[in-house]
């Protein structure tokens, strides 16, 4: 029997071309800051790779597999694409820093310097931009700045921007109930829930994402998701949307935060359902378009065909780049990525009390979690996007500043390495912005 306990760690909480150089201008050249040492791999090397080489489904995320699996879940999975903009905003070269010598200060009295920070952290790409042009980027073992790379929980920030367009345009409203929406969860525990509730995630349902327990709810979600295997004989709903109907109850709504990948795909069945439309159709059409992304993007999908929201997108860090950009300008090609109103909303302090009530307060200290996004609680109105194995967008509105962090960091959970990298954005903001 398969052991899917490796898989859930890493999502916990719960990402032949040829790929190019970023755009610059001609006069322009990118950061010529020296590599990292690359970590060796063989993974699925030759024609055909040794069977000790092969990577699937039960071996994704053993340490050994996932630099290569990260940037290759299309040969694992079904996947349904986001397409690139037709014309593409370009990324100028601004002044470069060489960011690997910047040393920091841990809490501990130890201190670190950037390039090492990127070692421990397994980092696959980071890209830096201030004032809306590169002014770092670095990448390891292969990778670009125009390379897929997976996601996974901060596909669910994605899912938000969406849900806040939609809000914006009076297409949804976040008090109106869940089942207004979706009638098919009349009489589950999402009943009484409100679209804001499972936004902010404090929806009160009988629904844990442990990852000790094989037992636990977020198992039944990823097999009816078609992300992991099942053991023989298991039973497992046909798809993710017949998994949510099938959960039941639990502590009353509007209550304390409390980390639900599930909380995600009801509000990407929502926005669905309202469009019309898949999630990678949206994405194209709403974000990718505007942001004039380069690369096509792509979503991982169920057993139906069903975008997986909560963990499913993968796409390039140049791409994050422009999003976060694009967020910061409050503009897009047609219209704002993100309107000055939402947000403002995202700091409004409305979900603050729910936080301070949770888990993951005492490590995340001042932080909220507000329509899928992390907000620090900083003077400088920063936000963030975070994903498992160390995935992060960080978005500083005071000083003009993207930071995109693509990892393969076998730590898996971001909390584990929070005070970590929480240092060293600190020290690469200081840097670039005095």
């Amino acid at each position: 029997m398969r052991r899917p306990i490796p898989f859930l760690l890493a999502c916990a909480g719960l990402g032949g071309l040829l790929f190019g150089a970023p755009v610059l201008a001609s006069q322009d050249k990118p950061s010529a800051a020296p590599a990292i040492e690359p970590l060796p791999s063989t993974r699925m090397a030759g024609f055909p790779p040794a069977a000790d080489a092969v990577v699937s489904k039960a071996n994704i995320l053993r340490p050994e597999n996932l630099r290569w699996a990260f940037r290759n879940l299309r040969q694992l999975y079904p996947t349904q694409s986001v397409r690139r903009a037709e014309i593409v905003s370009p990324l100028m070269a601004g002044r470069q820093h060489d960011l690997t010598k910047i040393e920091f200060a841990m809490a501990g009295g130890e201190t670190l310097s950037i390039a090492e920070w990127q070692r421990r952290t397994h980092t696959d790409a980071l890209v830096v931009l201030h004032q809306g042009k590169i002014v770092y980027q670095q990448y390891d073992s292969g990778m670009t700045g125009r390379t897929p790379h997976a996601l996974w929980s901060m596909s669910k920030s994605i899912v938000g921007l969406l849900a806040m367009q939609a809000i914006e345009d009076g297409l949804l409203d976040p008090e109106k109930p869940i089942t207004a929406y979706i009638p098919e969860l009349e009489g589950s525990g999402w009943e009484g829930a409100t679209l804001q509730d499972a936004l902010d995630m404090r929806v009160g349902i009988a629904y844990r994402e442990s990852f000790s327990d094989p037992k636990a709810d977020v198992f039944r979600y990823l097999f009816a998701a078609g992300l992991l295997v099942p053991p023989k004989d298991f039973p497992v709903t046909r798809n993710m949307y017949d998994y949510l109907a099938t959960i039941g109850a639990g502590s009353g709504h509007g209550g304390a935060f409390a980390y639900m990948s599930a909380d995600t795909e009801v509000v990407a069945w929502i926005l669905q359902r309202t469009y019309g439309t898949s999630l990678s159709e949206m994405v194209s059409r709403q974000l990718w378009s505007k942001i004039g992304a380069q690369d096509d993007a792509y979503y991982i999908v169920d057993p139906y065909g069903l975008n997986i929201g909560s963990v499913g997108l993968v796409a390039t860090p140049l791409d994050l780049a422009r999003l976060g950009q694009a967020m910061l300008d409050n503009r897009g090609r047609e219209k704002a990525v993100i309107s000055r109103s939402s947000l403002g909303r995202l700091h409004d302090g409305s979900a603050r009390d729910a936080f301070a009530q949770s888990a993951q307060a005492s490590v995340r200290t001042g932080y909220s979690y507000r329509n899928q996004w992390w907000i620090p609680g900083d003077a400088d109105r920063s936000i963030e996007a975070k994903g498992l194995f160390g995935q992060h967008l960080v978005i500083n509105p005071k000083h003009n500043v993207v930071i995109v962090k693509l990892s393969a960091n076998p730590a898996g959970d971001t909390i584990q390495t929070h005070a970590l990298d929480k240092a060293a954005f600190s020290a690469i903001l200081k840097a670039v912005a005095k």
